[in-house]
């Protein structure tokens, strides 16, 4: 696997700038923004590709969970004792039909009594609990305890494929957020769109996936706005590639799961050619432009962040839609300005699994 060969030189000026000084501004933050994402989207993509799940189907009674130390708990299976990611705890939880609440509350006291408690009330449930789950791990850490009927649509063959075939298309894998359950890349296609006067963006895709149940696999189209880099992953091009009939369980033989995956990378292929083509942004560079002849009352704001967001992430992104910026922020009271502010937060959270819900936030005020 290699990255997509790109050269900054290739943002050649292009005749539909008319303005000398925005085109060169908007020529040195894409350059700047492709220097400062390739190197970071690379060691991404590395760290991916060495993370191999250690698949095995276990029954329900069969997991049981101790105290690793007085304030956190770990998964004994035969024998062996291992971490367990909060991700895999609170899915065992919902299957075991204890209360994420509760859990959560005794898991923070950090307390000998409620560890322990913790433990005694998820081992008695899944004692009387049927079936068996698949248990995903990677190293000394179970990140995953799914269904054993959980499809797998692994990240490593579909970004394999992404890469291959943004590379094919003249795009550039630039920039990607990576935590231990879900991971997001993106790509780009430098080639400069004006949406609307004055406004210059670049056309990409977004590919998200979870090896872990964190998440469906799906491939979404954005167009980043070269003043600000501020990047809205549009909801309306989102894309989840599951096709055919499902393959899951250990019933099936190594040849049946190979060639499932290898369908699996073969439809994501299929997915980013068709995204990437020249005409293919057409519909989100029109939906921008309604956002933006779109006026939007400050006043109405909040209660549409109200479900969306935290209290405290509605009141920056409120303050910021209110301020005099029309650098980092379009100008003009309207939609597209709304959609900025929200991915002007998702730029700025240090949270990589917030941010990546943050962008399609954006992209649904679009």
């Amino acid at each position: 696997m290699t990255a997509a060969s790109f050269e900054t030189s290739d943002l050649r000026p292009d005749a539909r700038f008319t303005d000398a000084t925005a085109r060169e501004t908007c020529r040195q933050k894409m350059e700047q923004y492709i220097e400062r994402g390739r190197g970071a989207a690379a060691n991404l993509v590395g760290r991916i590709l060495s993370e191999t799940p250690r698949d095995r189907y276990v029954p329900a009674s069969a997991l049981r969970f101790v105290p690793a130390n007085d304030t956190t708990l770990s998964l004994s299976l035969a024998e062996e004792s291992r971490l367990i990611h909060s991700h895999a705890l609170d899915q065992t939880a919902e299957r075991a039909g204890l209360r994420l609440g509760y859990l959560h509350d005794l898991v923070e006291r950090k307390q000998p009594w409620s560890t322990e408690l913790a433990a005694s009330n998820l081992n008695t449930l899944l004692a009387h609990t049927e079936g068996r789950f698949l248990v995903r791990e990677v190293g000394q850490t179970v990140r995953g305890i799914l269904s054993d009927s959980y499809r797998r649509i692994d990240s490593r063959p579909t970004i394999d494929a992404l890469i291959a075939e943004s590379e094919t298309a003249g795009a550039v894998i630039v920039d990607g957020t990576y935590t231990e359950t879900r991971v997001s890349l993106k790509v780009v296609r430098a080639e400069p769109i004006e949406v609307f006067d004055g406004e210059w963006m670049v056309f990409g895709l977004d590919y998200s996936n979870s090896d872990y149940g964190d998440g469906a696999h799906e491939i979404s189209a954005f167009l980043l706005r070269l003043w600000c880099l501020n990047g809205a992953v549009s909801a309306k091009e989102v894309r989840r590639v599951h096709l055919g009939r499902r393959v899951s369980g250990d019933g099936f033989s190594e040849r049946t799961l190979r060639l499932d995956t290898a369908a699996q990378a073969s439809a994501t292929r299929d997915e980013v050619r068709n995204l990437l083509r020249p005409e293919a942004s057409g519909r989100l560079v029109e939906s921008i432009r309604r956002a933006n002849a779109k006026p939007v009352q400050a006043e109405s704001i909040g209660a549409w962040l109200k479900p969306r967001l935290t209290k405290a992430e509605a009141t920056d992104v409120s303050a910021k839609f209110a301020s005099a910026d029309i650098v980092e922020l379009p100008a003009g009271q309207t939609t597209w300005r709304l959609s900025n502010a929200i991915s002007w937060l998702a730029k700025n959270t240090s949270d990589g699994r917030r941010r990546m819900e943050l962008e399609h936030v954006a992209g649904e005020a679009i």
